[in-house]
């Protein structure tokens, strides 16, 4: 066989080789992305991110793969620009005066704020209750004409005593935090998708069994 029938046939040999690899690595990625949002886009754990909007679990999406010349590649992506950090951790800095962090009496379940900062004629409100500021921390003042009783009655509910005119902490004002990275890319992701590309391998005939 001359050289350039080699080569031609090694070359068509390829051609019928490159969809199946297509495949596993596109669903080897669909797996990725399954175990990312299962294992880190709900809990509570150290690498778990836990759920508050859902934005960044919604927004995770595993790429099917392509292919550019022998070389087979898929990407996961993320739609949310503070899903970054959690894969390196790093510091968020106020973009204005402070950052707000709510308190457990201003935060739901999931971790977020229950609502916003209102201005009411001199003075701020939040969820009807009128604020100020004292040592870094936004505190409120149980009832009032508007305010509303979220949070309050959790904690009544729990045997404490909160009364109308009882002054609550409500935000902490920061002007940064360090935020820990809680997946990391090499051992969530490479090191965890190896094994599974290794089986999609097999399955598409692409590697000896055994």
């Amino acid at each position: 066989m001359a050289e350039k029938d080699a080569i031609e046939s090694l070359d068509k040999i390829i051609e019928k080789l490159i969809p199946k690899a297509i495949q596993a690595v596109t669903r080897t990625a669909k797996k990725v992305e399954a175990k990312l949002l299962r294992q880190h886009m709900s809990g509570h754990s150290d690498s778990s991110l836990g759920k508050r909007t859902g934005a960044a679990a919604r927004s995770l999406k595993a790429d099917p793969a392509t292919a550019k010349g022998t070389v087979v590649t898929s990407k996961i992506t993320g739609g949310v620009n503070y899903l970054r950090i959690h894969f390196t951790g790093g510091i968020i800095k106020a973009k204005k005066k402070f950052l707000t962090i709510p308190t457990d009496f201003a935060k739901t379940n999931a971790g977020v704020a229950k609502g916003r900062m209102v201005k009411e004629g001199n003075t701020w409100t939040f969820l009807g209750m009128p604020t100020f500021i004292a040592k870094g921390v936004i505190f409120g003042k149980v009832g009032g004409p508007n305010a509303r009783s979220e949070g309050i009655r959790q904690r009544r509910a729990a045997g404490e005593k909160v009364g109308n005119g009882q002054i609550i902490p409500l935000f902490i004002l920061k002007n940064s935090v360090v935020i820990k990275r809680r997946i990391d890319p090499k051992v969530d992701i490479v090191d965890w998708a190896r094994p599974v590309l290794t089986q999609e391998l097999k399955k598409a005939g692409l590697l000896k069994v055994g």
